[in-house]
């Protein structure tokens, strides 16, 4: 099962340990300003990309399988992200599958999962400068 965290100007240090034991596959992790991501890989389908993994606009941590594309669900979702909060909730709102996913821009900070809850999404959130979007 795979895992992930996200926290903004807080390292983590003892929830990495856990997080590591999720996906047997590879843990990896990535520290960007005041930003910590980390995440825990278990692959169901096809090869995939390492995360936390990012694009022009932001960073992506994500759990899940969605079935939007015949090829590797994590690099379509970043390949289809941009700097747009508008962007990503429409992304979002079409995603078909089982999900978790936190999308990190310097102007947003998404978080989110699907409409059954089948993927554990746990957050907590200090606010600096950043605003929150929920669908």
């Amino acid at each position: 099962m795979c895992g992930y965290y996200y926290s903004y100007n807080v390292p983590i240090i003892k929830i990495a340990n856990s997080i590591m034991l999720r996906g047997p596959e590879a843990f990896n992790k990535l520290d960007y300003d005041n930003e910590h991501f980390g995440h825990a890989l278990l692959s169901t389908r096809g090869s995939s990309p390492q995360q936390p993994i990012q694009n022009n606009s932001g960073t992506l941590v994500y759990n899940g399988s969605t079935y939007n594309s015949a090829h590797n669900d994590t690099q379509w979702i970043i390949d289809n992200l941009d700097h747009s909060v508008e962007t990503t909730v429409d992304l979002i709102k079409s995603l078909v599958g089982e999900y978790s996913l936190t999308y990190v821009t310097d102007t947003h900070i998404v978080f989110c999962v699907d409409q059954w809850s089948s993927k554990n999404l746990f957050s907590y959130l200090y606010m600096g400068h950043t605003q929150i979007c929920s669908l």
